[in-house]
């Protein structure tokens, strides 16, 4: 009998739990504005079963038509039942109005309350389900231990309907032929991250010299042959009207000062680090590996066995992924700064997918546009091209090695010499400094 009860109380629960998803399909569609609220009682009877039978009930007998009619009647008092033949129709009073009003208007009490009800109703399911470990976890004890209650409620919110941005397709050009990246650089790129990390290894456990250049950029500017490079024209020379030795004069010049000791990005140096660790683990992996090996087994080469590994271990796969995605993140910065046209095409194609992967959405939409017409500049553009593939799509600001950066980040730069706290700003009146930004913008 208690059985009996049990399975009646869950049955009644999921049913439940389908009716107010379908009050909630109905209160969606209703709100949306390209969508006509007019519904058809077979099809709600439809969505009705097919829920009830997701959620793990039996449906035995067909659903009665006319009491899921008055139960949905019942929850929308401008929801009227129309007799058109053999179907009926349901559809509100007023479609215009009270849809415009019920869009315009939020009624915060009564959202909150049926929240407080919904919690209520789950701690009380929660508190009432019975579950105790009997020394072994026999299958499908983690789903008989959650209530059906919390998991639809955690399933409401995370089942949420894709995104619709309601605007105009951009209209984007056409390829002729097909597009293909010749990957020439990118490899070489990638052997010459892997000696950097094997130089790091060697190096880091030993007192370093002066001249061994663990950092990252100091091994690959040092790599690099010496090149002439003309510093690009990108200097901020204003007219202080205030004296030397004022308050605002020292503390920009000591900003100044400070700017130019602190130059190491963060960002960058975490991905190093990261890179490095990973590394190391690597290689202890692998010469314990070469250790155990039988003098009649092959002894695999490090690039070998790290794909054997992932094929073997999930959890190795993930972190020799996570190795391989931050060397790709310095492979382009470091196209950048060799101002390597072709790298930063080959590694920009293997930066794309992870946008996709991480849901972020302005980069993984127009970063393939983007490469494309990179790709196309010998067809489009062939002048553009010759002078990207000499450098001139970065910025110079020293002849230094290693030194070059995007012309984005140069832009920010001479921002923060007009913008930033210790700069232009407090050297100058309110007036006057946003007539100097104009000026300087428009030079």
């Amino acid at each position: 009998m208690k059985n009996d009860n049990v399975e009646s109380k869950k049955e009644r629960q999921i049913h439940g739990i389908a009716f107010s998803e379908l009050v909630s399909y109905i209160n969606e569609t209703r709100s949306c504005d390209e969508t006509i609220s007019v519904y058809k009682l077979s099809d709600l009877c439809k969505l009705y079963t097919e829920r009830i039978t997701c959620l793990g009930a039996d449906v035995s007998s067909r659903v009665n038509s006319s009491r899921l009619k008055d139960r949905i009647v019942s929850n929308f008092p401008d929801l009227d039942a129309y007799k058109q033949g053999r179907e009926n129709i349901l559809a509100f009073k007023d479609d215009i109005g009270p849809a415009l009003k019920r869009v315009c208007l939020e009624d915060f009490d009564n959202e909150f309350v049926n929240i407080s009800k919904a919690a209520t109703f789950v701690r009380k399911d929660i508190f009432a389900s019975n579950s105790e470990f009997k020394g072994t976890f026999p299958k499908g004890c983690q789903e008989a231990s959650v209530p059906q209650s919390l998991l639809s409620l955690i399933k409401s919110y995370s089942n949420l309907p894709p995104a619709v941005l309601r605007f105009n397709e951009p209209d984007i050009p056409l390829v002729e032929g097909e597009l293909s990246i010749d990957m020439f650089s990118f490899p070489a790129a990638l052997k010459g991250e892997f000696k950097w990390l094997k130089h790091v290894a060697e190096n880091s456990s030993v007192r370093a010299t002066v001249g061994t250049n663990i950092s990252w950029s100091a091994y690959h500017a040092a790599v690099l042959p010496d090149g002439n490079k003309l510093p690009a024209v990108s200097a901020l020379l204003p007219l202080f009207h205030e004296q030397a030795k004022s308050v605002a004069m020292i503390r920009h010049s000591l900003n100044i000062i400070r700017s130019a000791a602190s130059h190491v990005t963060k960002t960058r140096r975490a991905h190093q680090v990261t890179a490095c660790t990973l590394y190391r683990l690597l290689s202890n992996a692998y010469c314990q590996y070469k250790d155990v090996l039988r003098d009649d087994e092959v002894t695999l080469e490090f690039e070998d066995w790290c794909l054997e590994r992932s094929k073997e271990s999930p959890h190795f796969k993930f972190w020799y992924t996570t190795l391989r995605f931050e060397l790709t993140v310095l492979i382009f910065i470091r196209s950048i700064r060799e101002a390597n046209f072709s790298l930063y095409i080959e590694a920009l194609s293997k930066i794309i997918p992870w946008f996709f992967a991480l849901d972020h959405t302005n980069y993984s939409r127009w970063l393939p546009i983007h490469l494309r017409d990179m790709v196309q500049l010998p067809k489009t553009n062939p002048e553009t091209h010759r002078a990207f593939l000499e450098g001139n799509f970065v910025v110079n600001k020293t002849e230094k090695n290693f030194s070059c950066m995007a012309i984005d980040q140069a832009h920010e730069q001479n921002n923060a010499c007009v913008k930033a706290d210790g700069g232009a700003v407090g050297l100058f009146c309110y007036h006057t400094m946003m007539v100097y930004t104009f000026e300087y913008g428009k030079t």
